[in-house]
């Protein structure tokens, strides 16, 4: 997904940010900024749903630029309804939304082997999909 997008988008007119989690670490080794400020980037302490925020901030900054959020499924959940926020202060923004049906990469494949002595090292845990957010934001 990240190399079609580098080969779509304009890159040197560009803002890429990312949520916290697996989207950092599935942007940030593979996502080759031209100019400087076009990534917007951070560690891995951000709280979920940051990104869209940063995006449309960097907006506000860069009118003339495609400013890019990148975010999983979890984060949409915490911060989805700002979509809001861009449409009624006309803030143009893509987002784009990593939705691997799990929270992080911890997919049931990504698990370590059972061990017969040793506790599991990773557990999967399944936020609500996209439609059932909506349904829960709605009543």
């Amino acid at each position: 997904m990240l190399w079609e997008l580098q080969r779509t988008v304009d890159v040197a007119n560009t803002i890429i940010t990312h949520d916290a989690g697996s989207p950092r670490d599935q942007l940030t080794p593979f996502w080759k900024s031209k100019t400087p400020l076009s990534y917007l980037g951070w560690g891995k302490s951000t709280q979920l749903g940051y990104g869209l925020g940063l995006a449309m901030g960097a907006k506000l900054a860069c009118p003339d630029k495609l400013c890019i959020n990148v975010w999983g499924d979890a984060a949409i959940g915490f911060t989805g309804m700002d979509f809001e926020t861009a449409a009624r202060e006309r803030l143009p923004i893509l987002s784009i939304l990593l939705n691997n049906s799990a929270m992080a990469i911890e997919l049931p494949s990504c698990r370590s082997p059972p061990s017969a002595t040793a506790a599991p090292t990773s557990r999967v845990i399944m936020p609500p999909s996209p439609a059932r957010w909506a349904a829960m934001a709605s009543g």
